[in-house]
């Protein structure tokens, strides 16, 4: 691998819990951050706004019309239909124009995480969790193996940054 070097620093330094859970909850904190700075400065804000009110807008038009049976109103949510089709293509497009950058973000992530930790546990918890891919130690402690610790944690910090983006008015989607 060509990050040899990295993953024996890697190992030498984090190699056991809990100094390797801190470890990729920091890389987590790191990619979802990138991630969220590549969307900010990649996709146009302003107009996924603009398109997602019109598209909301015309769905609550179109419930209302199926709802009433109202003929009219179905005619009108007809003609409308496929320009409201053509922007969430384009919103579709807008919302991803940073997959590709956090693929590759993640793939490079998950090789390093892989190669470092390997399947040993990184975090263990003091309580039982019914769910088999963690590993469960005699009832009473839940193992959580490096790319789970990595997936819960990317997840949390991606969920807490898109909250605060939120409230900031900075995250339309």
């Amino acid at each position: 691998m060509i990050f040899g070097a990295l993953i024996d620093w890697i190992k030498a330094s984090f190699g056991s819990p809990p100094a390797s859970g801190f470890f990729i909850a920091i890389i987590s904190l790191l990619l979802a951050i990138i991630y969220t700075i590549l969307q900010q400065l990649i996709i146009d804000i302003h107009k996924v706004q603009i398109y997602g009110k019109r598209i909301r807008k015309w769905m609550a038009k179109y419930r209302k019309a199926m709802r009433t049976g109202n003929p009219r109103l179905i005619s009108e949510v007809k003609k409308e239909e496929a320009y409201i089709r053509k922007l969430q293509m384009e919103l579709s497009t807008e919302q991803l124009k940073v997959l590709g950058a956090s693929l590759i973000l993640f793939i490079i992530a998950y090789q390093i995480i892989v190669a470092a930790f390997d399947n040993q546990p990184v975090i263990t918890l003091p309580f039982g969790l019914p769910i088999k891919w963690f590993g469960v130690l005699s009832g009473k402690y839940t193992v959580i193996y490096a790319f789970w610790w990595y997936f819960i944690s990317y997840a949390a910090v991606t969920a807490l940054i898109n909250g605060i983006l939120k409230i900031m008015g900075r995250r339309p989607f």
